[in-house]
């Protein structure tokens, strides 16, 4: 194994201080749960999509994205992993407003390294 370059390591620890110092909104999705589903009906308006889920799932639904008319990712703002399972649990007895209930499957791509770093 290579030691690593003065400027190998610079580039580990601003890596490592980046990931330490997570935004907000990393944050926050940390403590939801992101959710694609499927609804039985057409949703042109995504407000009241949300306002629809909310209601059903019993915990605030926030970051709503519409992927088609039937088709919306969002993000469960759950307390603990009881009430996500609680919340996960109403929506998909509600047969009537989802038909499908999944959990979102984002890819991270890693970071590009500077160009010094990467030749």
């Amino acid at each position: 194994m290579r030691p690593l370059r003065p400027t190998g390591c610079f580039a580990l620890a601003l890596a490592l201080a980046a990931s330490v110092c997570a935004s907000p909104a990393t944050q926050q999705d940390a403590k939801g749960r992101r959710l694609v589903v499927r609804t039985a009906a057409d949703w042109p308006d995504k407000a009241a999509f949300a306002e629809r889920a909310t209601a059903v799932a019993g915990v605030p639904v926030t970051d709503v994205r519409a992927l088609t008319p039937k088709r919306f990712a969002m993000t469960l703002q759950c307390e603990d992993k009881a009430s996500c399972s609680a919340a996960l649990q109403k929506l998909s007895g509600e047969t009537g407003f989802l038909r499908e209930l999944k959990a979102e499957q984002r890819r991270r791509l890693p970071a590009r390294p500077a160009s010094a770093t990467a030749r």
